[in-house]
Formats: C-alpha cells, structure tokens, sequence
C-alpha cells in the first residue's frame, strides 16, 4: 500500500488488524484502552459503500494514523476516535486525518461533528482544543457489578411493570423521550422506531399502574447488553421506577451471563447515583468536543 493518508471503503481484514495492533501500541504507551471508542465491533462491520475509516501509513503499509467516522443514532452527526502511533506524533499526522474528517462529512451534509477524547489521556483533550476543537459535554461508560449476594436484584416497587413495547406504544413512548432528552421528534421516533424493528434491539415500556410513563432499550453487540434510551417521564420521577426498571433489566440479562454496560452525562448527578445504587460502577471517561470549521 502506498504511504500517506487513504478513506478506506469497508475494511479488510488486514486492514483491521492494523488498527487493532495500532490501539495495543497507544495502549501501552498511554496506558488507555481504545476499544471501547474505537468500537472495534462496528469495525469488523464497515460498509463499503461510505469512506469511514481514515489511515495514515509509512513505510510501505505500516498504519501509524488512523481516525475512524461513526453514525450513531439517527442524528444528522458524526463521532469522530482516533489515534497516533507514539513514534509519529508532533508530525501534523492527526490534524491531517481530521481535515480529511471535516471534508467528508462536509460532502455528506453532516450537521455536526464530535471527536471523542478518552478522559485517560493526558494529551487527548489538550489536542482536541489546539486543533481548535471546542469541548461540548462528557461521558461515563459503566458496567455493572454483581456480587455473589445479587446476582439476581429483586425489583422493588410493586406499582411498575416492564414489557415489549408494539407499535401501538410508539406515539406515548417518543412523547416521553422528546420530554426528557429534549429532543425534537425527527431525532427521536427513528431511534425508536429503529429499537422496535432491530433484532439487536429489545424495546420496552415502562408502566405505572396503568400509565405509560418510560421506556428503555437493551441492545445486544458483540457479547455485551447495552442500556440505551432509558427516561421516565418528569411528573413520574421520584417514585423509585428508575431503580426498578435497572434492577429488572439486571434480573433478565443474569441468565445469559454478558457484561452489562450504559453511558451517563457526567453532569447528570441524579442518573450516577441511581446507577451506582444498582450496582453499576465507573470504567471509563470520555470527553466530546464540536470540530469546527
């Protein structure tokens, strides 16, 4: 392969392995591991018929660079994870990469992009800014616990049922969601609805009594359960749903005996410390920030 920096179209499997033994050299270098927002999963799935993965080489094919593209959801963005063999830095390598990202997704009328800075690294945030990067929100990754005494939480409140959502819950289910993630309705009903077709999507409704009042999704990649698009709508919080829905969910996944994992604003104190009374734990940080023009 010749030198330089090249959009690959889906990813060979030696193209793969290259990052993979790119994100071990950061690793030991940096003391960071990159797989979780590489998502390398989603690598081993690369569509070829989108540029979304962009490496750097030297050296007749040895992969020193590389800054990989993600469509998450159904918004009109992309999340942007890169990195720099710790022998090529300071060489403008990155700042090559990511003007390639700005003008690809430039092409494909991307709203908004956000480059993912791991919260381990005690450059990654420092470079994101002098490359003019502008530092938006952060996020924790965490995974549950369980100990030999809770392998199976025991739900709590007797007044919440949890069960697989139908089309029927979809219009109550993204009223909800636009309340609590304020967010209009073009973003969320393709997201649910998404979660209501998708095989690796469970989507469920939350009840209260009678009520719809939430709902949740588990997602199922790569051998882990993801906690997803997870609200009770605001007049129904404070009734001890949230710990109930968690503690539920646990219960289902125990069987199949998966690491369980969900992401959490930093900010948002109130959603850490119910996470935490569940059982789950801090893993990882991660810090987004807006690239601009």
């Amino acid at each position: 392969m010749i030198d330089g920096l090249h959009v690959s179209y889906g990813l060979s499997s030696e193209d793969y392995q290259r990052i993979v033994a790119l994100a071990d050299v950061c690793r030991q270098y940096d003391g960071i591991d990159l797989s979780v927002p590489l998502n390398l999963p989603m690598l081993q799935n690369r569509p070829d018929t989108e540029g979304n993965d962009l490496m750097y080489m030297v050296e007749a094919g040895k992969l020193v660079g590389y800054l990989g593209l993600y469509k998450m959801g159904t918004r009109n963005e992309l999340e942007l994870t890169g990195m720099v063999h710790s022998d090529f830095r300071r060489q403008g390598i990155f700042r090559k990469l990511l003007a390639r990202a700005k003008a690809l997704g430039d092409e494909r009328g991307i709203g908004r992009m956000l480059l993912i800075a791991d919260q381990g690294s005690s450059v990654a945030g420092m470079s994101a800014v002098a490359l003019g990067a502008v530092y938006q929100f952060s996020e924790y990754r965490m995974y549950y616990q369980a100990s030999s005494s809770a392998k199976k939480p025991t739900p709590v409140n007797p007044h919440v049922t949890i069960e697989k959502a139908e089309e029927a819950d979809l219009p109550a289910l993204v009223a909800i969601a636009i309340a609590c993630f304020e967010q209009s309705e073009a973003n969320i009903r393709p997201l649910l609805e998404r979660n209501l077709a998708s095989e690796q999507h469970d989507l469920y409704v939350i009840r209260y009594e009678s009520s719809t009042v939430g709902t949740v999704t588990v997602g199922f990649d790569e051998g882990e359960a993801f906690i997803i698009s997870f609200c009770v709508s605001p007049e129904y919080q404070g009734k001890g749903i949230g710990r109930h829905v968690l503690r539920s969910i646990v219960a289902m996944l125990a069987d199949r005996n998966i690491p369980i994992c969900l992401d959490v604003d930093v900010q948002n104190r109130q959603a850490l410390g119910l996470y935490e009374s569940c059982g789950f734990s801090i893993a990882s940080g991660y810090d987004y920030y807006l690239v601009t023009s």
